[in-house]
């Protein structure tokens, strides 16, 4: 039967491993692209998209198969995410992942503008409110690393200091039916992070989230008051335009337009699963 383990073994440089089990395992692998293969005779390394390294091998005294994941991260890199896009089949017409992509990246940016509450970005749409928001962002816009099927999942990364916030926001707030799928791949993706990092320091419990969650709904509600009436109209239109884009074609895209019209003219729907 094989095992199951994070981070990276002794004898390569790391920290020691971390038994885990299959479903842990799926959770960190799920829609990553495979960017790199390695063949050294007694074992295979998958590189995946989102800095994440599985080796597969024999046991050496048991024989059994044994997969081990860890993070190929550098500190000064991005921390990565991996987004879902929609539960959604397996081919899809590229218009409408286009149409998906171009949400995602319009809502990131506009939560990322609201947060910074930058003057000059505000006024930059106020006279052009058709505008290409993301490239607003400049070196901080929403990058994408893969786009794959697993229900459709998209690994990307931010250089904001607080990417996470908008992030959280898209995945969890605008799309409540995401909320524990987005969990279960933070606190995978956190525990295989804690074992190059201090122990428990970027572990994940559920009491910690809905505290990010209470933070990611602040961000939100500046989007309704940031700047004068005029801009907030504009960005309130333009964020409700993209969530719709983002939903487009997934299996829940009616309740995902009521919950984002509701979030945006005020009503009190946040907690609502």
């Amino acid at each position: 039967m094989p095992t199951y383990t994070l981070g990276r073994a002794l004898f390569s440089g790391g920290g020691g491993t971390r038994e885990s089990d299959f479903p842990r395992f799926i959770e960190l692998v799920k829609g990553r692209s495979i960017v790199s293969l390695a063949d050294g005779g007694d074992f295979l390394e998958l590189g995946l998209s989102g800095n994440i390294m599985v080796h597969v091998s024999k046991g050496f005294l048991s024989g059994a198969l044994e997969v081990n994941c860890f993070s190929t991260r550098n500190p000064e890199e991005p921390q990565t995410f991996a987004l879902s896009l929609g539960e959604m089949p397996q081919g899809v017409p590229a218009w409408l992942l286009e149409t998906k992509l171009r949400g995602l990246r319009t809502a990131f940016a506009l939560l990322r503008l609201a947060e910074n509450r930058d003057q000059a970005r505000f006024e930059y749409l106020r006279k052009h409110p058709f505008a290409d928001i993301d490239r607003l962002l400049g070196d901080e816009a929403l990058e994408i690393e893969s786009v794959s099927y697993g229900s459709w999942v998209a690994v990307v990364r931010s250089k904001a200091r607080q990417a996470w916030d908008a992030i959280a926001a898209v995945a969890t707030i605008f799309v409540p039916r995401a909320r524990d799928a987005f969990i279960r791949k933070i606190e995978a993706d956190a525990e295989l992070r804690a074992l190059d990092a201090e122990r428990g320091a970027v572990a994940l419990d559920r009491d910690r989230f809905e505290l990010y969650k209470a933070r990611t709904e602040y961000v939100v509600d500046l989007v309704k008051s940031v700047g004068d009436s005029e801009t907030q109209e504009i960005l309130q239109k333009r964020l409700r335009k993209a969530v719709h884009e983002l939903a487009a074609g997934d299996d829940d895209e009616k309740e995902i337009r009521v919950n984002a019209n509701r979030l945006l003219h005020g009503e009190k729907g946040h907690n609502k699963k």
